[in-house]
């Protein structure tokens, strides 16, 4: 298989654009789960299920999931590990701790106020 040199040339021209999309798109993404973690959230099981519920009310709210998640690898050098965690918007941020376990108190806290807050409003309509 012959490599194109006009394709080559295309990419080529078009890499330093697209990696300035990219980090300008990243900017949004100022959340991690790594920092669910340090408020009470089990890393494995409740923040995987979590993002995935998460990523569903995004999907049936048409909402681009690449405009909240961005999957992101780190290394663990000690254990010789390598773990998936996720950059997420502030939307996202916030449905993945609304849809943390209701016996963690965090979840369960910002449940209730966002209930709380949505009941306060439709009273005064």
């Amino acid at each position: 298989m012959s490599v194109n040199t006009l394709e080559v040339r295309q990419f080529l021209a078009n890499a330093p654009w697209d990696a300035v999309e990219e980090a300008i798109h990243e900017q949004s993404l100022m959340y991690t789960t790594r920092s669910l973690v340090d408020i009470g959230f089990d890393p494995c099981e409740e923040i995987c299920s979590a993002v995935e519920r998460a990523m569903q009310v995004c999907n049936y709210n048409g909402l681009p999931l690449i405009d909240h998640f961005k999957p992101i690898y780190v290394s663990d050098n000690d254990a010789h590990t390598v773990h998936k965690e996720w950059k997420l918007s502030r939307l996202a941020y916030m449905l993945v701790m609304l849809n943390g376990a209701s016996n963690n108190p965090m979840a369960g806290r910002l449940q209730y106020e966002v209930l709380k807050v949505y009941l306060q409003k439709s009273d005064e309509d």
